[in-house]
């Protein structure tokens, strides 16, 4: 259920569904982390949500919420899920870049790389126009 309202963006439903006793980061032994699904697919509101009631940041089966955020950068091509045909630059960044932006001030981590392609996280944050400190 939680995948389903993060996948339409619904903030209202998701709420719904935490306060309702849905886990914050999903259903144990499952791949799935609620806070990963709304990163990947640019789902802001959900994604702060998320955070606010205590999301991990970093995921136990590996990989963490600023990875899902930049993979999603390049690679959600349609955030509801399903076949597309939009090139990577067609991809709006703000919300990714906002999302990012909201994880590091949460205290994340930026990985070293990120994805199947194996990117350089640095070369993605600068993709979004984000800087980070020296």
């Amino acid at each position: 259920m939680m995948t389903c309202a993060i996948q339409g963006g619904h903030l209202d439903a998701a709420r719904r569904l935490l306060d309702a006793g849905a886990r914050v980061d999903g259903d144990p032994g499952r791949d799935r982390q609620p806070l990963g699904e709304a990163c990947w697919r640019g789902r802001v509101a959900i994604a702060g949500e998320l955070v606010r009631r205590g999301a991990r940041l970093a995921f136990p089966e590996g990989g963490s919420a600023i990875g899902a955020a930049l993979h999603g950068s390049r690679h959600c091509h349609q955030p509801e899920g399903g076949p597309t045909m939009q090139p990577v630059d067609e991809i709006p960044h703000e919300p990714y870049a906002e999302i990012v932006r909201l994880l590091l001030a949460a205290g994340a981590a930026v990985p070293e790389r990120v994805g199947d392609a194996r990117l350089r996280a640095t070369a993605v944050l600068a993709e979004l126009g984000i800087d980070l400190p020296a």
